[in-house]
């Protein structure tokens, strides 16, 4: 059973080229789908899930929270709360950009890294001085929506989504690809190493090139 994946069994049978038509490792792969999901979490020092804190405060850790601005492990889809040291902040004072138009700068800009989701201070405003050691609390929503657990999220960016398909079919021991040798032979061979197109798409996602949450 698929739980909180990137990709799809489909996906991954095409990858392999058919190899799984008649089902018989839709539980293999499906398993190796959820590694490598979880292993993509760890690459990335954060998930692509959904995360619900309407009710219940999530605590940023106070490293991440500087003078101008507060940074989050993931894109924040709205923001009804923001207290520092249990003190409401006015919403007057801070401002963010939505998972959507932050994604869409992205997109604009291939080169860029993936940003920090932040919040920031409008004009002279501060959220505390650095270093903070205090309490930073928020509420909202935040990350990727998905339909069920069993399937992966609607707005899951395409490169993580990829890369999740490479990484488990590469771990199925289903995965074959050409090779051409010194004489111009090709041959056709079984390759289950993690490709390094998989590391390439998933580097602009990766929270832990700039700070560990």
């Amino acid at each position: 059973m698929l739980v909180n994946p990137y990709c799809t069994i489909e996906e991954v049978q095409v990858e392999t080229v058919n190899a799984n038509l008649d089902g018989d490792l839709d539980d293999l792969f499906a398993s190796y789908i959820n590694q490598a999901s979880r292993m993509i979490d760890e690459i990335c020092g954060t998930d692509f899930l959904y995360h619900d804190h309407l009710t219940t405060s999530f605590l940023v850790k106070p490293k991440n929270v500087f003078e101008k601005e507060i940074h989050l492990p993931f894109k924040i889809l709205s923001l009804t709360e923001l207290k520092i040291d249990g003190e409401v902040v006015d919403v007057d004072k801070y401002f963010f950009i939505d998972g959507e138009k932050m994604i869409r700068v992205v997109e604009a800009n291939p080169a860029t890294n993936y940003p920090f989701n932040k919040v920031e201070c409008w004009g002279d405003n501060v959220f505390a001085y650095y270093p903070f050691k205090g309490r930073c609390e928020i509420k909202g929503t935040f990350g990727y929506t998905s339909p069920d657990s069993e399937e992966p999220p609607t707005d899951l960016p395409s490169e993580v989504r990829r890369a999740c398909v490479l990484i488990a079919a590469a771990w199925s021991a289903e995965r074959r690809v050409d090779r051409v040798g010194i004489a111009g032979e090709v041959s056709n061979i079984l390759d289950t190493s993690i490709p390094e197109e998989a590391r390439r798409l998933l580097r602009r996602y990766s929270l832990r090139r700039l700070t560990t949450f």
